[in-house]
């Protein structure tokens, strides 16, 4: 009986993390992949430096971060940023779940482009921030 019992809960055990660990359905990736495209098609991808141009000129300071168990932000890591989940603008569509097929491909230009976003937008800030007061205060 103790056997039995064992043999039944070793089978309970992997068929519990069998399907936590099942991929997910169709259905879910083809609506990320869709939300993702929509996102990636309102950015500049071909040119990030100048879309974190238009932006700061716009007043908007806030990195570009990907979706995962939080909202992160690729490119350049400054412990003393003053950034929190506020301030950052995550990208819809982006995620931990591992997809196959065009999301993949989808996600590597979300990270490229949030990656050379962020470097611009440092480049940016710390030109800004480096200018005589007087000079800022003059400048549209």
């Amino acid at each position: 009986m103790r056997l039995l019992s064992t043999l039944l809960g070793t089978w309970l055990a992997c068929a519990c993390l069998g399907a936590c660990s099942a991929p997910p359905a169709p259905a879910d990736q083809q609506i990320r992949t869709a939300e993702l495209k929509a996102t990636l098609a309102s950015l500049d991808l071909e040119h990030p430096w100048e879309d974190a141009k238009r932006h700061v000129a716009a007043g908007d300071l806030r990195p570009v971060g990907l979706y995962g168990f939080s909202c992160s932000v690729p490119g350049p890591y400054d412990p003393k940023s003053p950034w929190n989940m506020a301030d950052i603008r995550c990208l819809d569509g982006t995620g931990d779940v591992m997809y196959v097929g065009e999301y993949t491909h989808l996600t590597d230009q979300a990270t490229a482009y949030a990656m050379t976003y962020n470097w611009a937008l440092k480049r940016a800030l710390k030109s800004a921030s480096s200018q005589p007061a007087a000079s800022r205060a003059s400048s549209p």
